[in-house]
């Protein structure tokens, strides 16, 4: 019992964390958000965040064009996340450099996307 209540303590911290990181960057509260934690993110935030996909980040322009997400937040490290979005060699589609939200052995990590990216 302990350990789940360290990692809803955990979550929580970080999920504040996020709300913070959000509004200092001038994220518009009416826009869409991503990430691999919409549910927990969503409830904290009291706005809408949809689910960050299981596809490659190539796809992430074109889900910004559809759907009007800019910023994605990352909270776990699967495959191929945060990772492949950290690496500048990669060519993934961003506006501006990732941002390590906290500097704990597990960071969560605000992406902006850019939406202009490979588009058409």
């Amino acid at each position: 019992l302990a350990a789940v209540i360290d990692s809803a303590r955990s979550m929580e911290h970080r999920l504040a964390v996020a709300r913070v990181a959000l509004e200092r960057v001038g994220d518009d509260p009416g826009r869409v958000l991503m990430s691999d934690h919409p549910m927990s993110l969503a409830w904290v935030l009291d706005r809408s965040v949809m689910v960050l996909p299981d596809d490659p980040p190539s796809t992430l322009a074109e889900l910004a064009r559809q759907t009007g997400v800019r910023t994605l937040i990352v909270f776990d490290d699967r495959a191929p996340y945060p990772d492949v979005l950290l690496d500048q060699a990669s060519g993934t589609c961003l506006a501006a450099a990732p941002e390590r939200l906290e500097t704990s052995d597990e960071p969560a990590w605000l992406f902006r996307i850019d939406p202009g990216c490979g588009a058409p």
